[in-house]
């Protein structure tokens, strides 16, 4: 498109082609962007012969959660349906200034507190996979639709996981960064003031090194002015010093929800081949105190013990995810308390969560630790049926939210016969392992991947770490594209992807 091989016009257009086939099978989108090939054609008009902004018109999809002009944003909410946004998200807007064209907008949970994707408006998104499986959330129609080839990028938000969590599901790429590192204005963000628990904004895509072209365009000095409390500290490849170790830990469980043997693997593959590679030196750890670690960030989420929640809720129809919350029965077998008494003990928790970030802070510098290799969820996709009897599964990414570490995903490997059959030996200690093993039943071919986190305000680390795993004795996949350098080439070759699935598009 910068070359005018393809104009911004064809690509809107072939990729709403693609996302219309992709909704019919799967439900990820809840609205078409009207004004969409209008701005593309602005976009041909006002820059033909000239030179093009550094988006220009790649097609872009929007969670329902950003506010965008003229739009409802409704959470799954009937209460919000017919109130339309009077301005654009912060993000949305500066994009279109970079000349990406918004196409779509997709499907969240109710409420966007469930790492399903259904609600009573627009109903369940499914899995791209498996259509019996969930695509994941709350960023779950962005994900299915990236990954069903429907959109060259979206972007999402990450309370408890909501960006990694549906890009492991499905099998795409995202990061969740440091929160200052990319405020955003004018989204609905599932529950608002959870201090503790800081909601992170970013993109998914099909691969890493779209993911570094974005962070790299956005993160500039015009989005410092436009969203003046995003720390000012434009995004610079990582250049990696070959005369210096890197120590990366690695973990196959999260210390409180034991990972399937699928994501096992998954996490092993990759220290197999890490091992290989000069300069590497893995260091095992284990996550510090997780139960209590749990109990804050629960804390920290129902801050006003779940009041919020309960009145946006208020004569709404519950989504069948949402009616049967299983999460306070697994922390009363847990032995655990979440519930805070009163004011004094919110700030009691507060403290402790600080206490917390300390200790787990001080745990990775003595490891000497630069990166973390972990469960980006315990298990690949299950049915919606199985949320809520699983939700405390988040705590593997909403560990990074109350930490405020970046944290990405990318998609490694798939569930094998072999995976499956391990599962007769799965074990849980605060719910039946049978609700697990039956989850798994039928996850053979389902993607998993695995969770890659650094220090905060290292996001370029973290997308700097190549790993490469034998998937076959004769195949090598790139499983994390993490050491991306911000050469001309590697841009260029970004935007090659996005050309080839324009092409690719209109072919089908």
């Amino acid at each position: 498109m910068q070359t005018e091989k393809i104009s911004a016009s064809q690509a809107v257009s072939a990729y709403r082609w693609k996302a219309f086939q992709i909704q019919t099978r799967f439900n990820c989108v809840i609205e078409f962007v009207r004004e969409a090939v209008t701005m593309a054609q602005d976009l041909d008009n006002c820059f033909r012969g000239m030179k093009k902004p550094p988006l220009f018109g790649v097609p872009f999809s929007v969670k329902e959660n950003f506010h965008m002009k003229g739009y409802d944003c409704t959470s799954g909410l009937g209460k919000n349906i017919g109130l339309p946004m009077s301005d654009d998200s912060s993000l949305v807007a500066h994009l279109q200034f970079l000349g990406a064209v918004p196409i779509v907008r997709t499907n969240v949970p109710q409420t966007l507190l469930s790492f399903t994707c259904s609600n009573p408006i627009f109903g369940e998104t499914l899995n791209p996979h498996n259509a019996t499986r969930s695509a994941g959330g709350s960023s779950g129609g962005e994900a299915c639709l990236i990954a069903s080839g429907g959109c060259p990028f979206g972007i999402g938000s990450d309370l408890a996981g909501s960006l990694r969590i549906p890009a492991h599901f499905s099998g795409i790429a995202s990061l969740k960064p440091t929160c200052e590192r990319l405020k955003v204005t004018g989204t609905e963000p599932g529950i608002p003031g959870t201090s503790r628990i800081v909601i992170g904004y970013g993109f998914m895509a099909k691969d890493v090194s779209t993911l570094v072209t974005l962070f790299e365009a956005v993160l500039q000095p015009s989005y410092f002015e436009r969203v003046p409390n995003t720390v000012p500290l434009p995004f610079h490849a990582y250049q990696s010093d070959s005369t210096k170790q890197l120590r990366i830990g690695f973990c196959h469980s999260d210390g409180w929800f034991p990972a399937v043997p699928a994501v096992q693997r998954a996490i092993a593959d990759v220290i197999v081949a890490l091992n290989e590679v000069p300069n590497i030196l893995l260091v095992p750890f284990k996550i510090p105190e997780p139960a209590k670690a749990l109990q804050l960030a629960l804390k920290a989420v129902m801050v006003d013990n779940g009041k919020w929640w309960l009145r946006r809720m208020s004569q709404e129809p519950v989504d069948s995810s949402l009616k049967v919350i299983k999460l306070p029965i697994q922390l009363r077998l847990a032995s655990l308390k979440a519930y805070m008494a009163n004011v004094s003990d919110v700030r009691e928790t507060f403290s402790d969560i600080d206490e917390y970030v300390t200790l787990f802070t001080k745990a990775w510098k003595e490891n000497d630790m630069q990166a973390l290799i972990c469960p980006p969820f315990p298990f690949p996709a299950v049915a919606a049926k199985y949320t809520s009897f699983l939700s405390s599964a988040c705590f593997s990414t909403v560990l990074f939210n109350m930490l405020n570490f970046p944290a990405g995903v990318v998609p490694v490997t798939e569930v094998t016969e072999n995976d499956e059959a391990d599962m007769l030996t799965y074990s849980l200690k605060f719910i039946s392992p049978y609700v697990v093993q039956s989850a798994m039943k039928g996850s053979v071919g389902l993607p998993v991947g695995v969770q890659v986190v650094t220090l905060p305000f290292q996001e370029e680390l973290c997308l700097a770490l190549r790993l490469e795993t034998k998937e076959s004795k004769d195949r090598w996949l790139n499983v994390l594209w993490f050491i991306a350098s911000n050469t001309a080439d590697g841009k260029t070759n970004a935007f090659h992807y996005i050309d080839r699935s324009i092409i690719s598009a209109q072919k089908k």
